[in-house]
């Protein structure tokens, strides 16, 4: 993911502590994560 594709989806990015589940466009579970600091940690797999 390119850090301009990262800024057009950080809007939506959780801000709450919890486990996520993202789909993909075919409603296929493509990754589930848990997090204390969701946003922190999506900076950090940006790097």
């Amino acid at each position: 993911m390119t850090q301009e594709e990262f800024q057009h989806i950080a809007p939506g990015i959780p801000q709450q502590p919890g486990i996520y589940k993202y789909y993909s466009a075919e409603n296929e579970l493509i990754y589930v994560g848990k997090a204390k600091e969701y946003p922190q940690t999506c900076k950090f797999l940006l790097h």
